[in-house]
């Protein structure tokens, strides 16, 4: 059943578009209603800075349960003291019939502990049995203001030069993103995301990190049109961390989401 409901998503409709998702596999991001653009590790490249020195992470989920729809992420951030990070992507969705990869590679910079500024050149590549592989390469800019102690903002533009796959003749998705950031505690953060692509409505995401004990943290989020609900877990010792997540989907399963990252 599952390799036919693949089948049926890929082939039933009559022009069928590359997917590559504008959404982080992270799944602290995730099971906060799916933010995007506030965090280190994100997509917004900007945010990379908030972590010093070098930070690595894998991320894996089995989408709705799908074994076609594998999705692995892989990434490597660094900041340094003089306010300057960089970042290296790599995801893969799919199968041995249909599969997505992307790869990225980041620069971002702070000016005056205020602004941070970042840029992200990512290229997309499409592989389908039996047709010749396809790609094409895409440019995401981002920022985050430093209101106060309390209050971030962040602003996320991908793909701005509409980047098209398969001889042109498919868009991939471009976005547009704006992020506020809530600290009232060192136990509490909110987030709130305002999203808007090019061809679907505005959608709202909102997300919230609790500490429960020390080093762990329950994660709730929600996203409204569509409407989506998310929790999890994040473990933080010693440079480690673990997340988890899980996924509500109003029609096919629930998706788990799991990952681990290292810093030095």
């Amino acid at each position: 059943m599952p390799r036919r409901l693949l089948f049926f998503l890929l082939f039933s409709f009559i022009k069928v578009y590359a997917a590559f998702e504008v959404q982080a596999l992270n799944p602290s991001f995730i099971a906060r209603g799916g933010i995007i653009s506030i965090h280190s590790g994100s997509l917004n490249p900007a945010a990379t800075l908030e972590n010093q020195g070098i930070k690595f992470r894998v991320d894996y989920s089995n989408l709705f349960g799908i074994k076609g729809l594998r999705c692995c992420d892989f990434s490597i951030g660094w900041g340094s003291e003089s306010k300057r990070g960089a970042s290296f992507h790599v995801n893969s969705l799919g199968s041995q019939i249909y599969q997505e990869n992307t790869y990225g590679i980041g620069y971002c910079q702070s000016i005056r502990n205020v602004i941070a500024l970042g840029v992200i050149v990512k290229y997309y590549d499409l592989e389908i049995a039996g047709y010749d592989s396809t790609g094409a390469i895409g440019l995401t800019f981002g920022s985050k203001f430093y209101l106060n102690d309390f209050l971030r903002m962040s602003l996320l533009f991908q793909n701005v030069n509409a980047p098209k796959i398969c001889n042109k003749s498919d868009a991939l998705p471009d976005s547009f993103t704006f992020g506020i950031q809530w600290i009232p505690d060192s136990r509490v953060e909110i987030d709130v995301e305002i999203f808007k692509d090019t061809i679907f409505p505005f959608s709202t995401r909102v997300g919230a990190k609790v500490a429960v004990f020390q080093g762990l943290f329950g994660l709730l989020g929600v996203q409204l049109n569509p409407d989506r609900y998310s929790g999890g877990i994040s473990f933080v010792w010693n440079g480690f961390q673990f997340d988890a997540a899980i996924l509500h989907h109003v029609v096919l399963p629930y998706t788990f989401y799991f990952g681990c990252s290292y810093n030095i």
